[in-house]
């Protein structure tokens, strides 16, 4: 093994000598030469350094762009979170103060605001009216709440409303006829009414919701609503008077023929003379505040009157008006006319 290693030593040497030999005859044979003037190497020096910046340049704009790219991919990153969290938390609309009566106000988070016409509410807000106040909100569906004097509503969700004290009357604008039509636009507002003893879901209905006493009292104008308590439900009628006491009994009364129409457990909702709002609002919609305000059902005598009711729009300032002379003062500039018979108002082609 140790003679091996030597002879490896030996050979690394030989060629050594030999490379040196060839290097001393080239080097030999190319003669003296000048050394270069210190211009050239001042000349030489510039080009290498001038060189070596550009690399050194194109090195940190390299890392410069990358930093870039992931700050922008950052920012990216955080503004879109940032604007689906917005999205997120954005409060739902529930909805909108159609007509109001006296003073109310809502209650929104740690702010209190006084209600005007227009006003929009949301999921989370409160809605309380003074003694002798009276608020009609209108929902996108179509259908109308009317909250009574001394009341107290909240928004729990985008389709419940707790009622929390006092009265209200809701309507969904449908007529009973047409309560089971599946494609009618307002059998798809969930719309349902909670309370400390139950819950009230609409059927294409008239109704009212009392918590003025140690009951709930729910009485049926038209159509039908289901409530659910924590031990059954039940459907309750057109006509039907019921009260559910807070120990969960139920008490089923039917009201007086008369109740239906003007007077009973609605005849609040005569408090004084609304403010209709018309400006820039369909014919339509103006009538069906009117009708929910007076409890007089609306109907249309074709579908092609419904919709020239529907496409008319209105402008003009608040009436101020009891809602059968509102009812007459804005069909006045229309072709069509109102035919009224006991319970309900008809509205068809004006006959000259």
């Amino acid at each position: 093994m140790s003679k091996q290693l030597s002879h490896e030593s030996e050979s690394r040497s030989s060629k050594e000598k030999r490379t040196d030999a060839i290097i001393g005859k080239l080097v030999s044979d190319a003669g003296a030469r000048e050394m270069p003037s210190a211009t050239s190497e001042d000349d030489s020096f510039a080009v290498v350094q001038a060189a070596w910046q550009d690399a050194v340049m194109q090195r940190q704009n390299a890392k410069r762009m990358t930093f870039f790219a992931v700050a922008a991919t950052v920012l990216i990153g955080v503004g879109a979170t940032f604007a689906w969290q917005k999205y997120a938390q954005a409060p739902s609309f529930v909805a909108s103060v159609a007509e109001l009566k006296g003073a109310a106000q809502k209650h929104r988070a740690n702010d209190v605001i006084a209600i005007e016409a227009n006003a929009q509410l949301v999921v989370g807000d409160e809605l309380q009216t003074m003694p002798g106040g009276k608020v009609l909100l209108h929902r996108d569906s179509g259908l109308t709440v009317i909250v009574g004097p001394a009341t107290k509503i909240a928004w729990e969700s985008r389709d419940e409303l707790r009622l929390l004290a006092g009265v209200l009357y809701v309507d969904t604008g449908l007529d009973e006829s047409l309560a089971a039509e599946s494609d009618n636009q307002v059998t798809r507002d969930a719309f349902t009414v909670l309370t400390q003893v139950g819950r009230i879901k609409h059927i294409g209905t008239q109704f009212s919701v009392d918590a003025r006493n140690s009951e709930i009292r729910v009485a049926v104008r038209s159509g039908a609503v289901v409530l659910q308590t924590d031990n059954k439900e039940s459907q309750i009628a057109r006509g039907d008077d019921v009260r559910l006491m807070l120990d969960g009994t139920l008490v089923r009364e039917r009201l007086p023929s008369t109740a239906e129409h003007t007077s009973g457990p609605w005849d609040w909702l005569a408090l004084g003379d609304p403010q209709f709002v018309i400006e820039n609002r369909t014919l339509f919609d103006v009538m069906r505040d009117m009708s929910a305000a007076s409890g007089i059902e609306l109907h249309f005598a074709s579908q092609a009157v419904e919709t020239q009711a529907r496409s008319l729009v209105l402008h003009g300032p608040p009436l101020k008006l009891a809602p059968s002379a509102a009812l007459d003062a804005v069909l006045l500039t229309t072709q069509l006319q109102a035919n009224r018979q006991s319970n309900s108002v008809q509205i068809d082609e004006r006959v000259y």
